[in-house]
């Protein structure tokens, strides 16, 4: 389980990389970022 803060400039490095997974926000508790292997990322709680 990948954790660090999300902002502008981690959205589009995970969006550009192709990666897909799970970013846990450290600072805001249950927030987290979706991101797929095909470049779209969604928000979840």
């Amino acid at each position: 389980m990948a954790t660090g803060k999300i902002t502008k400039r981690t959205l589009d490095a995970l969006v550009d990389g192709g990666v897909a997974g799970f970013l846990w926000d450290h600072e805001l508790k249950d927030f987290g970022l979706k991101a797929t292997a095909g470049g779209s990322a969604s928000y979840v709680i």
